[in-house]
């Protein structure tokens, strides 16, 4: 059987649009949505750069793999402010060169839920290490790495005091 090519030609592009579009469905919220929770932002009062970007980002992405229905607005709402950024030496190697530290976070959370201020200017405080070599480039981005960690363990904690949470392993 013979087929006109510029069939094949139209007929190509829609394939691929059905089949790209094939893993994915709408949900409703409702009740088997889970804890909905709006995290905002977090505040940076330190002068380490970045610090509170890595810290949103990390809370928000533990929330969502523990759950957590992480909305822009609305109530519940978590804020937080990072209060604190201290970086410790831990160890020195033969020659007296700083080769482990360890990065502390402290940081302010607000949590306002429809029955008033559930925890208002709760203090959690955490911390990582990271290795420390003669490279400034990778020094910069393990210590990026130890604040993402203290900040996934931040979430952790946060995951665990909230209502409805996950429960202690």
């Amino acid at each position: 059987m013979w087929w006109p090519r510029g069939m094949f030609r139209g007929l190509i592009p829609v394939l691929i649009l059905l089949a790209g579009c094939s893993g994915y469905h709408v949900v409703r919220e409702g009740t088997d949505a889970g804890v909905r929770l709006a995290v905002s932002a977090f505040h940076n009062d330190t002068s380490e750069p970045f610090v509170a970007e890595i810290v949103s980002a990390a809370v928000r992405e533990r929330l969502l793999a523990g759950g957590v229905n992480v909305v822009a607005y609305g109530v519940p709402r978590l804020s937080g402010r990072v209060v604190s950024v201290t970086d410790d030496i831990l160890a020195y190697d033969g020659a007296g060169v700083a080769y482990q530290r360890r990065l502390v976070l402290t940081v302010l959370l607000d949590f306002e839920s429809d029955e008033g201020s559930g925890w208002d200017g709760r203090r959690m405080v955490v911390a990582a290490d990271y290795a420390v070599t003669g490279d400034a480039t990778g020094n910069r981005d393990r210590k990026d790495r130890a604040v993402a960690e203290a900040a996934f363990a931040l979430a952790e904690s946060i995951l665990l005091e909230l209502p409805g949470g996950e429960e202690s392993p």
